[in-house]
């Protein structure tokens, strides 16, 4: 536990001041890659470090996320979470499970903008992130592709960021952001 409390700490502290401290715009003033990008590296790190949550949260409810996140069946993660909202531009999901994974989604025509604008702020994070080839390539169901880096930790562990391209059954495209903390 002390080894995911030095991981936590490290991505919460290089996570913007300024991003914490500052008062949530309209959910009408703010495009779906910025809001992705926001909740990524904003509200990830908080949720990542234990200082925010999904459920109940003022700051998500102002940006048009309901007030109570739904449970995910995954047998991988049983505790994943997820809230959503629809968007005249598409869909944007915010979810995780409090100091190991948060996952931000936008589906719709914004997918690639959202990506490219996801990419781009990598470096808010602060974290001295490397390819991880071994994670990376096309998904096994063949409908996108995974770009993944890492950080392992001195002290063991590894945190790990992914980035994911793909199209849902309905064809509609699909942007994804990963973060999460593994113990080795």
């Amino acid at each position: 536990m002390l080894l995911r409390a030095a991981a936590l700490l490290l991505i919460c502290a290089s996570a913007p001041a300024a991003a914490q401290e500052q008062p949530a715009p309209s959910p009408a003033a703010i495009s779906l890659p910025v809001l992705a990008a926001d909740l990524a590296y904003g509200f990830c790190p908080m949720l990542m470090n234990g200082d925010a949550s999904l459920n109940a949260n003022a700051d998500l409810i102002a940006l048009g996320f309901p007030a109570m996140a739904q449970a995910v069946t995954n047998a991988r993660l049983p505790d994943f979470a997820l809230l959503g909202q629809t968007t005249a531009s598409g869909d944007v999901t915010v979810g995780g499970i409090p100091q190991s994974i948060c996952e931000v989604s936008v589906i719709g025509e914004q997918a690639e903008a959202a990506l490219v604008t996801l990419r781009s702020g990598l470096t808010d994070l602060g974290l001295a992130l490397e390819p991880d080839a071994a994670n990376s390539g096309p998904v096994p169901q063949g409908n996108g592709i995974v770009e993944a880096l890492k950080m392992p930790l001195p002290e063991g562990g590894v945190v790990r960021v992914q980035f994911l391209q793909a199209s849902l059954s309905s064809g509609a495209p699909l942007a994804s952001f990963q973060i999460m903390f593994q113990e080795q």
